[in-house]
């Protein structure tokens, strides 16, 4: 006999939702962390912050690996030998 047990790893959503930190290569400064302002003189960049990168969050939602989306998991009975 199957039975339906909601899954605990997602708690019967069936998906995961993750988030995760991008560093991406600055297009003001090209990853220098400098640029040139209007008098010649080298400051450090507006958009990073003299830094070269900028951090940028990147969220997914992912199918649960417990119960491959489904939301629920299949318990079976042990086959009793006799």
């Amino acid at each position: 006999m199957v039975q339906q047990k909601r899954c605990e790893g997602c708690g019967g959503l069936g998906t995961f939702w993750t988030e995760r930190w991008v560093e991406v290569v600055c297009e003001n400064c090209h990853g220098k962390g400098k640029t040139i302002d209007a008098g010649g003189h080298q400051v450090n960049c507006t958009v990073c912050v003299g830094m070269g990168y900028r951090l940028i969050r990147r969220s997914d939602i992912k199918p649960c690996p417990y119960c491959l989306g489904r939301g629920y998991l299949e318990i079976r009975e042990p086959k009793r030998v006799e």
